[in-house]
């Protein structure tokens, strides 16, 4: 299955076996999934209640990884959203992944157990540790300098901050 940008409210009773999904989505306007088959022919479309997917973080693409689809957006119509989105690839059901800092995450990742999420002004940086599963915040902490990027590679977080 192949996700291409653009949780839920379907149109359809059933999921198809889908080959392609594509997510319609802006700030202002709830986000549809299309799905589409091998050949490209559509089979059916999900409404689902957010806006502004993967526009508002600093991400290149969404991060996917055990059947799940993660996105970021921080700001949708005119409302700062304080978590990122899971979307199940098998099911289409959308889940929230909140942070206790009230962190809108503009740079963030994840990994098996755990999401981390960062913002911040032009000289310090909030940073929030939630396990996935559970959707309760374990760790946070405050950095002097701009949050820039950060990836998760082999169980450690490589964060990147600006100083000014």
């Amino acid at each position: 299955m192949n996700f291409l940008q653009g949780c839920f409210s379907t149109e359809t009773k059933n999921i198809e076996d889908y080959k392609y999904a594509v997510i319609y989505t802006n700030m202002f306007e709830k986000a549809v999934i299309h799905l589409y088959n091998e050949k490209g022919k559509f089979l059916s479309k999900h409404k689902t209640k957010y806006r502004g997917m993967p526009l508002g973080a600093f991400m290149e693409r969404p991060i996917h990884m055990n059947n799940k689809v993660y996105y970021a957006n921080p700001q949708s119509k005119y409302n700062t959203n304080e978590f990122i989105l899971e979307l199940n690839k098998s099911n289409l059901q959308i889940k929230e992944i909140p942070n206790e800092e009230k962190i809108a995450p503009t740079v963030w990742t994840v990994d098996k157990e755990f999401a981390y999420m960062s913002e911040g002004d032009l000289t310090s940086s909030k940073l929030a540790k939630t396990n996935i599963a559970t959707g309760k915040q374990v760790a946070s902490t405050k950095f002097k300098g701009e949050a820039n990027y950060m990836i998760e590679h082999s169980d450690k977080l490589f964060y990147t901050l600006q100083s000014r």
